[in-house]
């Protein structure tokens, strides 16, 4: 993902720093046209993040082009493939005209219905694209706990602010036989956890006690990950 060209906005006014995906946009529109556009994002709002990222081709192109929109006024321009976007076969383009939700309002929807699992954040990754059920762009967010490492997913219309999918939680962070973080929903029974810290304690000593108490409690990404998951309450 080379970028190719930076762009100063060459009319007057200047962009807020950590805009809002309105901002951004009518920043953007200025210089350019909100034709075509597929995909908007931003990472690490909070409650808005320091750039927007706008995606605009044409449909089931291979290539599309891509805007970064600083919070500093520049713009940086480039082509990105379009197997990276993860779009569906004849995605829809972005139709706002009817989009009457801003970042700042998806954020505090977010923090409404985080509120009902009593369930704190602390960024969000924002996603606006067209959704392939209802037809109208909406808002995929990602919710991120640093502390804890839990995640939170929530998609709301960004026409009428409905919840099109509630929140879901994953609320464990671990990493699979080769190497790689992965979020579950469920852990392991804490009796595993317990045989383990004490097979580990034992095994210091020397003795096969130990080690035979690490084998009996698996490893956390066999039991959550790998072969031997199962649902855990």
């Amino acid at each position: 993902m080379k970028l190719l060209v930076l762009l100063f906005l060459a009319l007057a006014g200047s962009l807020q720093a950590a805009a809002t995906a309105y901002q951004a946009l009518e920043y953007y529109d200025r210089n350019a046209s909100l034709e075509n556009i597929f995909i908007v994002r931003g990472e690490g709002g909070s409650p808005h993040p320091t750039e927007w990222v706008l995606y605009r081709g044409k449909q089931n192109a291979p290539v599309f082009d891509m805007a970064e929109i600083k919070s500093n006024g520049v713009i940086l321009t480039g082509k990105t493939p379009a197997s990276t976007l993860g779009l569906a076969p004849h995605a829809q383009r972005l139709n706002f005209t009817v989009l009457n939700l801003d970042s700042n309002a998806a954020w505090h929807i977010a923090k409404r219905e985080a509120r009902k699992e009593a369930y704190k954040f602390d960024r969000i990754d924002y996603e606006l694209k067209t959704n392939p059920i209802a037809g109208v762009p909406a808002w995929n967010l990602r919710l991120f706990n640093e502390r804890l490492r839990t995640v939170g997913e929530l998609t709301v219309s960004g026409a009428t602010g409905d919840v099109l999918h509630p929140l879901k939680l994953f609320r464990y962070a671990v990493e699979d036989e080769n190497g790689n973080s992965v979020v579950v929903t469920s852990r392991e029974p804490w009796v595993n956890r317990a045989l383990r810290s004490v097979g580990r304690w034992f095994s210091q000593t020397g003795t096969t006690f130990g080690k035979d108490m690490l084998r009996a409690a698996g490893t956390t990404e066999e039991i959550v990950v790998g072969g031997r998951t199962r649902p855990y309450a």
